[in-house]
């Protein structure tokens, strides 16, 4: 499970105190550390960006995951992933 909480611009007092508000973490098991290496990926043009579509390849300990993510109609986006060694084979699979 993932929890990813936006905040826009705030001050450090605002954003520490959403941080230590543990009503917005479910009690659903013990903590865990997770080591984490992102890399997001564009062509030269910038056209992923332009387009509001997001390509990364994310480590998470020893589980390497390629995702794609691309805005739709409105406000929704669609996201793909899979697991994979690197972003080659990520990009075939998807």
């Amino acid at each position: 499970m993932e929890i990813e909480i936006k905040l826009g611009p705030s001050t450090p007092e605002v954003a520490l105190s959403v941080f230590n508000n543990t009503d917005l973490l479910p009690p659903v098991s013990e903590e865990q550390k997770i080591l984490m290496q992102t890399i997001y990926y564009d062509d030269l043009k910038g056209n992923f960006a332009a387009k509001k579509q997001t390509l990364r390849l994310r480590k998470e300990n020893e589980l390497s995951i390629c995702c794609f993510k691309s805005a739709l109609l409105g406000m929704y986006r669609t996201e793909i992933e899979c697991e994979a060694p690197d972003i080659e084979s990520g990009t075939r699979l998807l």
